[in-house]
C-alpha cells in the first residue's frame, strides 16, 4: 500500500476500526495506516467467525471487510449479519471489480469500496465518508423513531407515504380505522389503503374531476405541495366496507431543503357533523381553557374548548419550534415550508408563523373569528403586537417583559382608572395589585417596545396616550397591553 504524503491526526482520534483480511501482510499493511491516520484498531480478523466474535467482544465504530475470505463465510455474508445484528458501516476491500461482485456486494448496503492496491490517502478518505454517511443515517433514524413514537400517541390516525405515493408509515389508530396493519400496508400504494367515499373541498383549483379520489389527493399534494382538508361529509371506507364518517387533512412532507419528500394523512373519526358549542365559564374538562386565565369576551368564551385547547398547542409548538400536525371539527394546523399556520376549514388561514427579518412572527388575521383567543395566547407568551398592516393583520413577536414587571391585557378604560388610582384589586387578569400604583411604575407597549407614560389623557370615547417614543390613540374599549412595576 502507498503511503500518502501527509497523515491525519486529528479527525478520527477515538474512532475504532476493524480489520476483516486474510492476507496477514496486506492485514499488517492497514493496521499501519490506519494508526498513522489516527483511528483505533480494535481488532484483525482472518475468517467471518473470528470477525463476528471480536466485534461482539469489543465493538467498532467501522469495518473493513475484505470480499473474499477464506472459510464458510464469504465477506458479503459476514457483512449481513454485521449489519443485522450490530448496524455498523461497512467499507469493502476487494481486488476484484466485476460486476457479478458488486451486485453481490450492493446487496449489503455498504458505505464505500476500496479497490487494491489503494493508497493511504484513498483510505483516509473512504473511511471519513463512510462514517459521516453512517452519522447522518443514524440522526434520520432516531428522528424517525421520535416521530413514529410521538404520532402513536396521537388521537388522530396518521398515514404516511413516500414521494412514489407508498405507505411508509400507519400509527395504530390508522390500523385500527382502516382494519389494515402497518405490516400489511407498507410499500403498498395509499389508494389501495385508503379509501374515501366523499369529495373534498374544491381548494387550490382543485376541479372535481379531480377531487374523486384518494389518488388525486396525493397527486396533487406531492405535485403543487399544498394542504388539502377534507369536507365535512368525507366517509372512510374501512377493510370491511364500514363507512365511518371522519375530518382531516392531507399535505406534504419536506425535506430541509424544501423539497417534497412524501405525503401525511391525519384523519379522526367524528360521530356527527354538527360541533357543540361551550360555554367555557362552565367548562372544567382538561382540555378547556378556564375562563379566568383569559379576559375574553363574550364570542371568544363560546367557542369550542377543543378549538382554544388546539390554538394552546399550537402556540407552544411553534414557539418551542417542534413541528405539529393537528385538527379539530373547525381547525387544522400544519408544519412545512418554514411556517407553521393554523386554518380555519371554512375562512382559511388564521396565523402563520415564520421567520421575518429573522424574528420568530406570527401574522395574525384580526377579522376571524378567533382573534381574540389567538391574540391573548400569544400575550400569555409575551408575544406582543409589533405592527399592523393594510390587509388587516397583526404582527406578533416575541419581547422580553421588564424586570419586576407584571403585564396586563385589558381595556383601555382600565388602564385609564388605574392612572388616576380608581383601579380595584383583581380587576386585572391575573393581577396582583393590591394597592395603588405610582404612574411612574406604569408602562405600555408601543410597537414592539415598552416606554413610560408621561400623560394619559380621556378625549371623548379616546384615551390619548403620550409617551418620548410617540403617541398612542385608541378607544376606551379597546384591548391595550401595558404594565407596572411592582
Amino acid at each position: 500500500m502507498k503511503t500518502a504524503n501527509t497523515t491525519t491526526t486529528t479527525t478520527a482520534t477515538a474512532t475504532k476500526i476493524m480489520v476483516v483480511e486474510d492476507e496477514s501482510i496486506i492485514a499488517l499493511d492497514i493496521k499501519r495506516s490506519l494508526s498513522r491516520l489516527g483511528y483505533v484498531v480494535t481488532g484483525v480478523a482472518a475468517s467471518g467467525d473470528a470477525a463476528l466474535m471480536k466485534i461482539k467482544e469489543n465493538r467498532p465504530h467501522l469495518v473493513l471487510m475484505d470480499i473474499h475470505l477464506k472459510g464458510d463465510m464469504n465477506g458479503i455474508q459476514v457483512s449481513e449479519v454485521i449489519k443485522s445484528d450490530f448496524q455498523l458501516p461497512i467499507i469493502y476491500l476487494t481486488a476484484n471489480a466485476d460486476s457479478s461482485t458488486f451486485q453481490s456486494a450492493q446487496s449489503t448496503n455498504p458505505h464505500a469500496y476500496l479497490l487494491k492496491p489503494f493508497d493511504e490517502k484513498a483510505l483516509g478518505i473512504a473511511v471519513e465518508v463512510a462514517l459521516n454517511q453512517h452519522r447522518k443515517a443514524q440522526a434520520v433514524k432516531a428522528s424517525e423513531h421520535w416521530y413514529a413514537n410521538a404520532f402513536q400517541c396521537l388521537n388522530e390516525a396518521v398515514v404516511a407515504t413516500d414521494s412514489e405515493g407508498n405507505i411508509v408509515f400507519m400509527n395504530a389508530l390508522a390500523e385500527e380505522m382502516t382494519g389494515i396493519s402497518l405490516h400489511t400496508a407498507i410499500n403498498q400504494p395509499v389508494k389501495n389503503i385508503l379509501s374515501f367515499q366523499k369529495k373534498i373541498q374544491q381548494t387550490d383549483r382543485l376541479s372535481a374531476s379531480e377531487a374523486e379520489s384518494v389518488r388525486s389527493i396525493v397527486r396533487h399534494v406531492l405535485s403543487r405541495g399544498k394542504t388539502i382538508l377534507l369536507s365535512p361529509d368525507t366517509h372512510l371506507v374501512t377493510e370491511s366496507q364500514a363507512f365511518t364518517p371522519i375530518e382531516g387533512s392531507a399535505t406534504s412532507l419536506r425535506d430541509a431543503s424544501g423539497r417534497i419528500t412524501g405525503s401525511l394523512f391525519i384523519f379522526r373519526a367524528i360521530e356527527s357533523q354538527t360541533t357543540p358549542i361551550v360555554d367555557l365559564s362552565q367548562q372544567e374538562d382538561a382540555n378547556s381553557i378556564p375562563a379566568n386565565e383569559l379576559s375574553l369576551n363574550a364570542q371568544a368564551t363560546t367557542l369550542p374548548a377543543e378549538d382554544i385547547a388546539l390554538i394552546k398547542t399550537f402556540t407552544k409548538a411553534f414557539i418551542e419550534g417542534e413541528p405539529i400536525f393537528l385538527s379539530t371539527a373547525n381547525l387544522v394546523v400544519s408544519s412545512g415550508e418554514g411556517q407553521t399556520t393554523l386554518t380555519s376549514r371554512k375562512n382559511g388561514t388564521i396565523v402563520s408563523v415564520k421567520q421575518v427579518k429573522d424574528k420568530l412572527t406570527a401574522i395574525v388575521d384580526q377579522g376571524s373569528d378567533y382573534w381574540e383567543v389567538v391574540r391573548h395566547m400569544l400575550v400569555e407568551n409575551s408575544f406582543f403586537p409589533v405592527g399592523q398592516r393594510t390587509n388587516g393583520t397583526c404582527h406578533f413577536q416575541h419581547r422580553a417583559i421588564p424586570e419586576d414587571s407584571q403585564i396586563f391585557h385589558t381595556s383601555a378604560m382600565e388602564l385609564w382608572e388605574t392612572w388616576h388610582g380608581k383601579a380595584r384589586p383583581g380587576s386585572c387578569p391575573n393581577s396582583a395589585l393590591t394597592a395603588k400604583l405610582s404612574r411612574e411604575s406604569i408602562i405600555v407597549l408601543r410597537r414592539g417596545s415598552w416606554y413610560r407614560i408621561q400623560s394619559l389623557v380621556v378625549k371623548g370615547e379616546a384615551l390619548h396616550i403620550k409617551t418620548v417614543a410617540g403617541e398612542i390613540f385608541t378607544s376606551l374599549e379597546d384591548l391595550l397591553i401595558w404594565g407596572a412595576r411592582v
